[in-house]
């Protein structure tokens, strides 16, 4: 009988073990400069701490840019067939309410009556230090818009953001009045007011005269100029108009618009293209209007050939396309890609203005000696 003795795997010894640990340690596959061969100076450290500081705020600001969302812009075509749309105003005239009424009628030969929507309420033309203080603050917000300094989108998306949601209108300089001037001295009319309308080219005027209503669904303006009536006066100012209901209070192109005449046969021009928005975000779709506009005015005088009508007209039109603003963030991916970069510039620059800086200084130091 033949006896086999098994083969037993021998354990490691605890050395094997230590060296295997420590090679592992110690793998580095980039070079290190040992401490002997390193030299610590002022300027090294001084350029350590501007490379820290530079790259702390390039980082920040990154953050800051990846956490503010931005708005991107598509256009395609309108759609919409829904066949009415507001057109909401608040506008003010240098003269008496009995002389003067406001009208909108469309290219296609009707004509709204506008009494009711568009009710005329006497008041002063002419602006307290609280009113003039409020109208130029909306003054002033408009020619920065105008001027590109931010857009309505990015206004609507704040409001948005801060839910300062409205169903209510906005308030005109008017409002702002607390005390109510003396009969005597009402010498302006103002209309405010929403009117629903055909969605065709159109035209809103104010003019001398009072629209009859027939009462079978047309009227027509009676140019009858009140007795008394010395002169014209169509000095206007404009707190608001816009196209569409009013959800989000906003400046339109035409609120702040101040216009002063002496001459009574003064026309003034208004020409608008209204263009619908749709401003999707994170949090709500909201759908408004805004428009572009054109301006001209002229004293009318039929000897010069200058021919037309007293009176303010505001000729708006539709546009075919649609614009559609959607809220935006950076990816998280780029946001990334980006940091890193700039980490690794921000030192890859640091590196070349020490070695520049060592330069110059070994030089001159040779140079001295």
């Amino acid at each position: 009988m033949e006896v086999r003795r098994r083969k037993t795997v021998k354990e490691p010894s605890a050395g094997a073990f230590e060296k295997a640990k420590s090679l592992v340690t110690n793998i580095d596959a980039f070079p290190k400069i040992d401490s002997d061969f390193q030299k610590k100076s002022k300027s090294g450290g001084g350029l350590a701490v501007v490379t820290l500081l530079f790259t702390v705020f390039m980082v920040s600001l990154e953050i800051h840019y990846f956490l503010k969302s931005h708005m991107e812009y598509e256009y395609e075509v309108n759609f919409e067939t829904s066949p009415k749309i507001d057109i909401n105003i608040d506008i003010t005239v240098a003269m008496p309410c009995s002389s003067i009424d406001a009208d909108v009628y469309d290219h296609i030969g009707q004509s709204s009556f506008a009494g009711e929507a568009f009710p005329a309420i006497p008041t002063v033309f002419s602006l307290d230090e609280n009113q003039a203080n409020i109208f130029n603050m909306l003054s002033n917000s408009r020619k920065r818009m105008l001027s590109g300094e931010y857009s309505i989108e990015e206004m609507l998306l704040r409001r948005l953001e801060r839910n300062s949601l409205s169903s209510k209108p906005m308030k005109g300089v008017a409002d702002m009045k607390q005390d109510m001037a003396p009969i005597e001295v009402l010498d302006a009319c103002r209309f405010n007011g929403s009117l629903s309308v055909n969605r065709h080219s159109g035209t809103l005027h104010i003019i001398l005269g009072k629209q009859i209503n027939l009462g079978f669904g047309g009227s027509f303006h009676a140019h009858v100029q009140q007795p008394g009536l010395r002169s014209l006066n169509f000095s206007h100012r404009i707190d608001h108009l816009s196209f569409g209901p009013i959800k989000i209070p906003f400046v339109g192109a035409l609120d702040g618009e101040l216009k002063v005449t002496k001459s009574g046969m003064q026309e003034y021009q208004y020409r608008m293209t209204v263009v619908p928005v749709r401003i999707q975000t994170f949090g709500s779709d909201a759908k408004t209007y805004r428009f572009s506009v054109t301006e001209k005015e002229k004293v009318i005088d039929h000897s010069q050939g200058a021919h037309g009508q007293p009176g303010i007209f505001f000729k708006y039109d539709f546009a075919s396309l649609k614009i559609i603003a959607k809220e935006k963030r950076e990816p998280v991916l780029q946001f990334f890609v980006r940091l890193v970069g700039i980490i690794g510039g921000a030192f890859s620059l640091s590196n070349f203005f020490f070695f520049a800086f060592d330069f110059i200084t070994c030089k001159g130091r040779s140079d001295g000696d």
